[in-house]
């Protein structure tokens, strides 16, 4: 019996931080967007949705989130939760050695031979 109710409990908190991130996230807060997005990208207390998981880091990316930019190029590297384009990922890794980060031009390497 306590092990049930220890769960019960572990899941109405769960669902009560899933709901405050995405609340957060609903209001534009980017560093919420990105962890909602993960968290649908995981399938990590939500049911996994590659969809929605790139709305949200798109989000997160229209307001410079550099991890969220980071993934998002993944993704689009990938085609994870969006059609696979190689310019996209691109395009993403661009904006983000633009602000100082180091671009990985390995990982385009197998596809740009494919």
């Amino acid at each position: 019996l306590n092990r049930k109710k220890g769960h019960a409990h572990q899941s109405a908190d769960t669902n009560i931080e899933v709901k405050q991130v995405h609340d957060a996230a609903e209001q534009g807060d980017p560093e919420a967007q990105y962890k909602l997005a993960l968290m649908y990208l995981e399938g990590d207390r939500v049911k996994k949705n590659e969809k929605t998981a790139v709305h949200w880091l798109k989000k997160a990316a229209d307001q410079e989130h550099m991890e969220a930019m980071k993934k998002l190029s993944w993704c689009y590297l990938n085609g994870r939760g969006v059609k696979q384009s190689l310019y996209e990922s691109v395009l993403l890794s661009q904006k983000i050695s633009g602000a100082g980060e180091q671009i990985d031009m390995n990982k385009y390497g197998l596809l740009v031979r494919k």
